[in-house]
């Protein structure tokens, strides 16, 4: 099968997912060769009908639960975020950030990323 050997989607979990349901079409077909055969009992048509039920279903309610699952880590990771935009909503009420001014440093002072306080750098001199 092209989607074992080519993996084309970056996450595994959705390589592995389009697998199963590769796996589950082929299934359906060859459950399909019950149905054509005039030689098969109307018996044995009638379970693999069922069959092919069974494993549709189990097919809609594993697709389902997964989509459902990746929805709620989805919901979790906006309601964090809406969480933490409220909280510094309410630290912060007239809506500015406590950073300073850049106007207000002097040429000489570098900010490093490391630390929040800024860093003067001395003037070279030279002594001629």
């Amino acid at each position: 099968m092209y989607l074992v050997a080519a993996r084309p989607y970056e996450e595994p979990k959705v390589n592995r997912l389009e697998i199963f349901n590769e796996c589950i079409v082929m299934l359906c077909n060859y459950h399909l060769f019950f149905f054509v055969d005039p030689s098969m009992s109307t018996e044995l048509k009638y379970m693999a009908g069922w069959s092919l039920d069974l494993i549709i279903i189990l097919q809609f309610l594993l697709n389902s639960y997964i989509y459902v699952q990746e929805g709620i880590l989805i919901f979790k990771m906006y309601a964090r975020s809406y969480y933490r935009r409220l909280m510094y909503a309410r630290k912060h009420p007239d809506g500015k950030p406590e950073i300073e001014d850049k106007k207000s440093r002097s040429e000489n002072e570098v900010v490093s990323l490391d630390s929040p306080e800024p860093h003067r750098l001395d003037p070279v001199t030279t002594e001629a």
